[in-house]
């Protein structure tokens, strides 16, 4: 723990918002409260009102002109992340994280050369490998494109997917030796599908598609088959208003004639209905717009109200902000999230994403997620920190050398040794969050 500074030399116009992203956390012992900043035109700020505190600083220039900006952390600061990027409205010329010992991440147009030695000790030292574990892989071999999920034990489920067709696809399970227990097909044999159309009750057309085919599961002892299972399958998909743009679908899957999985959604009633391993679950969603701007979203699960979501959105000349607070049937907060996003677009044309945060029924932090973004506006970083400002979760993914049009061609998931646990916890809240991870 140390006393942080970042010195930096930006070009600006007269009134325009000059920004950068600077995150400062502190032990939660401590009484500090943040970070200053002495914008080069004898104006500073002070900035900070937590232990851990993640917050975009900017300033309004009254001339045009070259300044020095400096940003100094308390004496006990343990870890700073910064972020800038050079705009219209602030040139950025020179940056130097030189006195800043304790900086974790950082991410700027010199990251690249002037700070790139740098940069990768500061990440090699921030993210160690051996203190996480691999939860989800997935990587593209020419036509074929391999997801694993790995289990707490080292054992993984890998699907490989031909030529981008489910209709192609192998399951297979290995243990922690790297054995193989199970070889699952889904669909092999595939008869042609055939289309039929039916009417509801009012005369409208639904259009139905029926495919028939075969899964194949086979079960290993020492690398060795020793039980092998067929199964006659059967696919139907029913369309409504096949003559007209629609939201409206049904899915079924049967195995053997009884029927395994259903999905079922009708926009028009704003109702769905989801049928898997023997739970039939039926919701009905209603929304509203209220008078103040904010929306409201109701959630009923088999008829009874299950959930009430409030979402508002606030919006300056760089940022939107959106809140969403969720409630249980007796009116009772369940959680809060926070979410700030960019005007600007991703490479998949999606918002930019700056943060999330999340927090409990009490309003207290559970976690904050980051977004990081290289210089084609690629996502390869979503990392998420504790309360105390800890980096506990984190999914890179790594992209081709394509200037014009990148393709990503791994992904990774790693999650904390300590909170293993939790997140392979099927239906915690970490483990939720490790669902998130990929927005």
């Amino acid at each position: 723990m140390a006393k942080n500074k970042i010195t930096l030399k930006w070009q600006t116009k007269n009134n325009e918002f000059a920004s950068f992203l600077c995150w400062v956390f502190y032990p939660l012992s401590s009484s500090s409260e943040g970070f200053t900043v002495d914008w080069g035109d004898d104006t500073s700020d002070e900035y900070g009102t937590s232990p851990y505190e993640t917050l975009t600083t900017g300033h309004c220039y009254h001339f045009d002109g070259i300044y020095q900006v400096t940003i100094t952390t308390e004496d006990d600061c343990n870890a700073v992340s910064f972020s800038i990027e050079s705009t219209k409205n602030a040139h950025l010329l020179e940056l130097d994280v030189s006195n800043a010992p304790d900086l974790v991440e950082l991410y700027s147009p010199f990251a690249k050369k002037t700070a790139e030695q740098e940069r990768k000790q500061v990440h090699r030292n921030y993210f160690n490998q051996d203190d996480f574990q691999l939860v989800y892989a997935s990587a593209q071999n020419g036509n074929e494109y391999e997801v694993r999920w790995y289990e707490k034990d080292g054992g993984y489920l890998s699907r490989i997917t031909i030529d981008n067709d489910h209709r192609k696809q192998e399951e297979r399970t290995f243990d922690k030796n790297g054995n193989l227990v199970k070889l699952h097909i889904p669909r092999f044999d595939v008869q042609k599908t055939e289309i039929v159309i039916e009417h509801d009750e009012n005369g409208n057309p639904i259009e139905v598609k029926c495919t028939k085919y075969k899964e194949r599961i086979v079960t290993y002892e020492n690398n060795e088959p020793v039980e092998t299972i067929v199964n006659e399958c059967e696919d139907i998909n029913r369309s409504y208003n096949a003559d007209a743009p629609s939201l409206n679908y049904k899915n079924e899957t049967y195995k053997n004639g009884e029927l395994v999985w259903l999905h079922e959604f009708d926009d028009e009633k704003g109702t769905s209905r989801n049928f898997e391993n023997g739970k039939d679950v039926h919701l009905q969603f209603k929304h509203y717009e209220l008078k103040n701007g904010d929306s409201k979203s109701e959630t009923y699960e088999n008829g009874v109200l299950a959930t009430v979501e409030i979402n508002s959105r606030e919006e300056n000349d760089e940022f939107s902000t959106c809140k969403t607070t969720v409630y249980n049937a007796a009116g009772e907060v369940e959680r809060i999230e926070v979410s700030k996003s960019l005007h600007q677009r991703d490479n998949d044309c999606y918002p930019k994403n700056v943060e999330c945060k999340r927090y409990d029924k009490e309003s207290l932090l559970l976690w904050t997620t980051r977004y990081v973004y290289n210089e084609n506006d690629c996502l390869i970083e979503v990392d998420t920190y504790n309360k105390e400002g800890v980096l506990f979760l984190k999914h890179i993914n790594h992209f081709d050398d394509n200037p014009t049009d990148p393709k990503c061609i791994r992904s990774e998931r790693w999650v904390h040794k300590k909170y293993a646990d939790r997140v392979f916890d099927e239906g915690s809240e970490w483990s939720v969050l490790s669902t998130m991870m990929w927005f």
